[in-house]
Order: C-alpha cells, then sequence, then structure tokens
C-alpha cells in the first residue's frame, strides 16, 4: 500500500549543503513523497539554490519567511504538511537511499507503533582554501533520537500539537519527551541511515554541548 511522506527541511543560510540534503531526498528508494523546504529569512544564496530544484521536482515546495528562528520555522513547516507520515532533514545533513523505504516497512510490521528512528553517524566538515572538506573524525554512532531521524505519524501533532516557540535549546527533546511519558510505541532501527554534519556555524558548535546532553538525560527518562 502507497503511503504518504512529507519531508520538512527548515533553513538559514544553508547554500553549502542543502544541495546534498535535497539530492539524498531525491535518490530515495522509495519516492512518494513532498520536501516542504522552509527558509529563515536566508541572507546567502539558499533561495537560489532551491529554486533551481524547483524548476524540475514538482514534489518540492519552498516556502519563504522573515527571520524567525528554527522552532516557528519548523512549526510553518508541519503547518503545511498532509501526509500520514512526517520527517524531518535538516539543510547539512544527509539521508542513506534507504531511510524512508526501512522506517515505512518498518511500520508496516508495526501497527500500533506512532514513531521511528535510526541511528546516526557525525562527520566533520570544514573549509580549506574556500574548499569544503568532509572527513569522519567523529566514529561515534549514535541511537539518533534526534528530529532528522524521527519518521512519525501524523496523528501524534493532532495529540501534542506544534514545537515550542519559546524554547531554544532541545526543543524537539522537549515535544517528543510528551510522548515518552504517555507511553507511545517508538523504536529505532539499528542501522546509520543519517549522517550528521558538524561544523563552525551549526547547532552544536553554538550551545554548551554538555548543557545540550544533559538535557537529553533529563528528558528521555522512560517515565
Amino acid at each position: 500500500m502507497k503511503r504518504t511522506v512529507d519531508i520538512i527541511i527548515p533553513v538559514f543560510n544553508g547554500d553549502k549543503f542543502i544541495n546534498e540534503a535535497i539530492d539524498s531526498i531525491l535518490k530515495q528508494s522509495y519516492q512518494d513523497f513532498r520536501i516542504l523546504i522552509v527558509d529563515d529569512g536566508s541572507t546567502d544564496n539558499t533561495v537560489s539554490v532551491v529554486k533551481k530544484y524547483l524548476e524540475k521536482n514538482k514534489n518540492i515546495l519552498l516556502f519563504e519567511q522573515p527571520h524567525f528562528g528554527q522552532p516557528k520555522t519548523i512549526n510553518r513547516g508541519l503547518s503545511e504538511t498532509t501526509a500520514e507520515f512526517i520527517c524531518f532533514l535538516d539543510a547539512d545533513d544527509y539521508w542513506e537511499e534507504t531511510k524512508l523505504e526501512k522506517q515505512l516497512d518498518y511500520f508496516d510490521s508495526n501497527k500500533d507503533a506512532s514513531a521511528c528512528f535510526t541511528m546516526i553517524k557525525e562527520f566533520e566538515s570544514f573549509e580549506d582554501n574556500g574548499v569544503v572538506q568532509n572527513y569522519n573524525a567523529r566514529k561515534n554512532t549514535m541511537k539518533g533520537v534526534s528530529k532528522t531521524t524521527i519518521m512519525f505519524k501524523r496523528g501524534l501533532l493532532e495529540l501534542y500539537n506544534f514545537f515550542d516557540e519559546d524554547q531554544f535549546i532541545g526543543v524537539f527533546i522537549n515535544w517528543f519527551s510528551k510522548m515518552i511519558k504517555d507511553k507511545i510505541i517508538y523504536d529505532t532501527i539499528n542501522e546509520v541511515l543519517v549522517h550528521r554534519r558538524v561544523h563552525d556555524t551549526n547547532f552544536t558548535k553554538t550551545i554548551n554541548r554538555m548543557d545540550y546532553l544533559q538535557f537529553l538525560k533529563k528528558h528521555l527518562k522512560s517515565g
């Protein structure tokens, strides 16, 4: 049975990497999806890069807004969703080609489940004379309880609404922790299907990482 998937890409000044994120979705083995890109007032060439994709891909939609910050940007994307399943992808990350297929297979085998995560692997990215260099200096592979690995059923939005727009750190974890307390059914596919780029301007470089890890520990305790 065909199932529809909406994928939200929130982006602010992501012109260096967003093409890799979009391409990783377009190459998915499962193809019944829409890509909802919400530009949060970018001042670089992000919009121009995205518009080139719009010319050839009718399943990619672009929404532009002033710079409101990530929670409002994600919520704008959520407000535009219509599909049965919803995913997120940060503009500087990318997926393996079978991510959607394997998560949908999980839901086929687990009818009562509401969400599915995958493993995630970080890699570092830096510029050398204007050329982006990538390397897997970070060897850690982690269980990806994060928004960029999740696929969830639309019904969760009806029960738990959108993200808290007044929060900055741990917005997704705060949202999902409510579901953990209610003991929703979810699991993690034991395979790396998401690659997370770590660089000087992304989230992990702009907050204290230990504070964030403590936040994760607090909110992911099973209730």
